[in-house]
């Protein structure tokens, strides 16, 4: 198997883990926040969640203002 088969595989992996830690929360707000709390960039959250981008950033963005 080359590397990016298994690079491929790890990202579903990752993402159905991401998708199951998300599950319990309620809101995309909290979700994105989740995400973005452990390293993930506003795209990766995006595609994770199938969140639009737009809205991925407003709420990283909000929550930097609130904590800044």
């Amino acid at each position: 198997m080359n590397s990016d088969v298994i690079a491929e595989k790890l990202d579903v992996l990752i993402k159905l883990q991401a998708l199951t830690a998300l599950s319990s929360l309620g809101s995309s707000k909290e979700k994105v926040l989740l995400l973005n709390s452990i390293g993930l960039k506003a795209k990766q959250i995006e595609d994770i969640t199938g969140i639009p981008g737009g809205s991925v950033r407003s709420y990283i963005s909000q929550e930097k203002k609130k904590d800044g």
